[in-house]
């Protein structure tokens, strides 16, 4: 294929794309299709979706095409930690992005690949990634304004709760649990108002539950950052470089990572709400 043939051919396949998945509620089903179609327009025989562990730096394959594939996960791995490694004749690998990071690697493998079609994988997985930003767009969209309706609605405080933590589930696809704390009047404590629990059916029992506050835990919550955190064996690690670990521990419904029944959080994202007091 000359260059203006692959030129054409891939203005065709961004356009299709675009039209097929723009509509898509749900960016993995979106980002699966891609793959499909990227696999074909290439003729590779092979194709893969990888991504890092939960807060470690190993690849792990979500997605392969066909289902026996055999792939080396240190060369993923690599690739996703942005190490550039060098790759072999007849492999391509393009960053699919997400919220502002490499979210999952785009692989291909037993292709005839030239310079030019590994420039083109390059600015399929850029389509992509753009598809996906106006998906999770959408949804954010979608879900704000279904909360501000059900506010319009005059909800019982209690009720509105509910529509947050259901929003954020529909966001996050979460499967442990979610939950939403209240601040008593001077802020010492927080106190849980709803919880949502996805792993099993049934109510929350632990409603009411108030936590104490440190002074220093509380300045972190007026800061009005995001923290994420991950569970590494008995320890919580902040993810999002604020030292904040100790807000984790305060809000651990499994501290000191004790074995019980109960399956207890991997990972965690703690985001505080403000009111104009």
């Amino acid at each position: 294929m000359t260059s203006p043939d692959l030129e054409l051919a891939l203005f065709r396949l961004e356009s299709s794309l675009w039209t097929k998945l723009k509509a898509s509620r749900d960016a993995e089903h979106a980002l699966r299709a891609g793959l499909r179609a990227t696999m074909e327009f290439f003729e590779a025989p092979k194709a893969c979706l990888a991504e890092l562990e939960a807060g470690g730096d190993d690849a792990k394959l979500v997605f392969e095409l066909p289902d026996a594939g055999e792939w080396d996960l240190d060369l993923l791995g690599a690739f996703l930690r942005n190490e550039r490694p060098e790759l072999r004749a007849e492999m391509l690998m393009a960053p699919v992005r997400r919220r502002g990071r490499i979210w999952r690697v785009l692989a291909l493998k037993d292709g005839d690949f030239t310079q030019a079609r590994r420039e083109a994988c390059s600015r399929v997985a850029r389509t992509l990634s753009q598809i996906i930003e106006q998906i999770d767009h959408d949804r954010i969209v979608e879900v704000r304004s279904r909360i501000d309706r059900k506010i319009m609605e005059e909800l019982r405080p209690k009720d509105l709760f509910y529509q947050i933590l259901h929003g954020l589930r529909s966001l996050t696809g979460y499967d442990h649990s979610s939950t939403l704390l209240v601040a008593s009047d001077s802020g010492e404590a927080l106190q849980l108002a709803a919880e949502q629990v996805a792993w099993r059916k049934g109510k929350s029992d632990r409603i009411g539950m108030r936590f104490v506050v440190e002074p220093r835990l509380r300045g972190l919550i007026h800061g009005g950052e995001v923290y994420g955190f991950e569970r590494i064996g008995n320890r919580w690690k902040d993810w999002t470089g604020h030292g904040a670990e100790a807000l984790a521990r305060l809000l651990d419904s499994n501290p000191g990572g004790k074995k019980r029944k109960d399956p207890y959080e991997e990972s965690m994202l703690c985001a505080p709400l403000s009111t104009k007091d």
